[in-house]
């Protein structure tokens, strides 16, 4: 019932699966049309089980700029704590817009791929490198 509920209020929308949405599905939602989604400002009030939206982050990069923390209005509360911190996951976009995670290796200077050789992490650098402006960051 409370799926059913929330999926009249605009901008409110079903996870597609109990683990969510992968990152990629993330990053095409938010490069995608905005005609395909509603963006809003604020969380809206009650519960929303494996239920998402979107948010306009405009007003919490301005605070960030100022060396402050962001703030959501949230019920749950987690993001208001100033212990919060998010690692930041980079991925390349080939041409067609697909994405793969890459990852910046200071000691490399270059962006590589993860591979397990005998149970241990290497990183292979990618070949070609991605030009800067090919590489979006998530936070």
């Amino acid at each position: 019932m409370l799926c059913c509920l929330y999926r009249s209020i605009p901008g409110i929308y079903p996870l597609p699966r109990p683990e969510g949405l992968s990152t990629v599905e993330v990053l095409q939602l938010l490069r995608g049309s905005s005609d395909d989604v509603q963006v809003l400002t604020s969380i809206p009030q009650g519960m929303k089980n494996n239920m998402y939206c979107i948010l306009d982050n405009g007003t919490n990069y301005n605070r960030h700029v100022k060396s402050q923390n962001s703030a959501y209005d949230n019920d749950c509360g987690v993001w208001s704590s100033s212990k919060n911190r998010s690692a930041i996951y980079p991925y390349a976009v080939d041409d067609d817009g697909n994405m793969t995670r890459v990852f910046w290796i200071a000691s490399q200077n270059a962006y590589c791929h993860k591979r397990k050789v005998d149970s241990k992490r290497i990183y292979m650098p990618v070949d070609p490198q991605p030009a800067g402006n090919t590489v979006i960051c998530v936070k």
